[in-house]
Formats: structure tokens, sequence, C-alpha cells
């Protein structure tokens, strides 16, 4: 199962919320340090609000004590990856778990591939695909096809507009993930954000 139902109600990383706008600044155009505080200064941010389901990115051990709690915008998958890759396509939620080469590649890029490159990837064993999103199942009533996160999109809400429990929030808390799909969120973003800078990474496939 990828949702635990019934939910609890509490607020864990990874639920899925409604009822909060996210925002995105947008830069116009950058700031100097010698007019960072020119009142006079035409205008140089725009805001981008959005209107999403929203996923709790914050670890459940610092839910209670941050003072800011993180949360990642949901967009339909159709409409944030285009895949190339059936095996992926069918079932965008694999791209939640290491997969083979063979499986992260389009079939005529794998199939035109040589021999030995086909030996090192398998090698390499399974990877990630598409690293910085997590996919999540679509559920009746509430997402009409699966859904997606980019990890690049996170923002902040401070934690006291939110009640010192997140009291106010559990009213709009809409689906939770079960154990086991917390624990492949979790390892996900380590992977994501615990990449060494001196390696070669992909982030689609």
């Amino acid at each position: 199962m990828f949702y635990k139902i019934p939910k609890d109600s509490i607020i864990r990383q990874g639920d899925v919320t409604e009822g909060i706008i996210s925002l995105g600044a947008v830069a116009n155009k950058l700031l100097r340090g010698d007019n960072i505080c020119g009142f006079d200064s035409e205008p140089n941010f725009s805001i981008d609000l959005r209107f999403n389901y929203n996923v709790v990115m914050t670890p459940c051990c610092n839910i209670k004590k941050a003072k800011y709690i993180s949360f990642c915008p949901l967009y339909q998958v159709s409409k944030k990856i285009k895949f190339d890759n059936k095996y992926l396509e069918e079932d965008p939620t694999k791209i939640n778990e290491p997969v083979t080469a063979e499986q992260s590649m389009p079939k005529r890029r794998w199939e035109k591939s040589g021999e030995e490159e086909k030996e090192i990837k398998r090698q390499q064993g399974k990877k990630f695909s598409y690293l910085d999103h997590f996919a999540f199942k679509k559920y009746e009533g509430i997402f009409e096809e699966d859904m997606i996160i980019d990890f690049n999109d996170i923002f902040c809400i401070r934690r006291k507009d939110l009640g010192n429990n997140l009291e106010e929030m559990v009213p709009f808390k809409v689906l939770q993930l079960t154990d086991d799909t917390r624990a492949k969120f979790r390892q996900k973003l380590i992977k994501y954000f615990g990449r060494d800078p001196e390696d070669e990474c992909e982030l689609g496939t």
C-alpha cells in the first residue's frame, strides 16, 4: 500500500496537505550591493502564487520543534515530466526506488548500446532515476492521476503560523504515506541532498 488508511491525526513527513499557498519569488533583476536599500528603484522581484496540494518535507523528529516547516508543491506527472521510457511511464512511482540501467533508459537506446557498455552499466547496479523527484500514486477523490514533487521547489512556513504543534494543519491533511513508502521517501531525500559535490550525477534518466 502507498497510503495509510485511515490516516493519523498528527502531521508527519510525507503527508499531503491542502489549504496552503506556495510562494515562489521570481527574480526579474538581481540587486547589487549598492542598490539593495534603494527605495526609489524599480521593483526587481515578483511573486508566483501556486494553489497546489503540498507535501510535508520536514523530518518527523523535527516537526514539533523546528522554527520553520518545509513543504513541496505537488504537480500532475503529465505536466512536469515526459517519460521516454515505457517502464517508468506505466508506473511513475517506480522512480521512487533504484532501478537497473535497462529499466531507466529508453528501450531503443539500450538496444543500441554495445555489449561492453551494457555490462559496465549492469556492474554499476541499481540507481535512482529522476533523483530530484518523488512520485505519489493517484487516489480517488483527491488525485485523478499520479502526482509528483520536485525537491528543488521546497519552501518554508513559520511553525507558529501553523499552530505550535501544527494542530491547525491537521484538518487539512488529506493523505498519509505508509511507513514503507515514507522510508523510500526519506531514502531518496538522503540520496539527493547527500551527494558528494565531486561526484558526477544525472538527475534525469
